[in-house]
């Protein structure tokens, strides 16, 4: 299971357009692309959090994925704080 959580604990802080460094990430079984997916880059080495959508203050977002391995290289490679 994975969780994407916005840490900031006081209103008026979401963030958006999160994107996470994803090389290699794969799933037996579909992840709403709504919710995660690769972008079109040409190693697919990037994945887009929410559809680009704002996380609001305190929010989790989570999905499960299925593998013979524990996927552990996620990193954030961008986020816009959104006030």
């Amino acid at each position: 299971m994975v969780e994407i959580t916005n840490m900031c604990r006081t209103t008026g802080c979401a963030i958006g357009d999160i994107k996470l460094y994803c090389a290699g990430f794969t799933s037996a079984n579909l992840i709403n692309p709504l919710i995660f997916r690769h972008l079109p880059t040409p190693n697919h080495d990037y994945c887009i959090v929410n559809n680009g959508n704002p996380l609001s203050a305190g929010a989790v977002l989570s999905f499960h994925y299925d593998n013979t391995f524990m996927y552990r290289d996620f990193s954030v490679s961008t986020v816009t704080c959104i006030s």
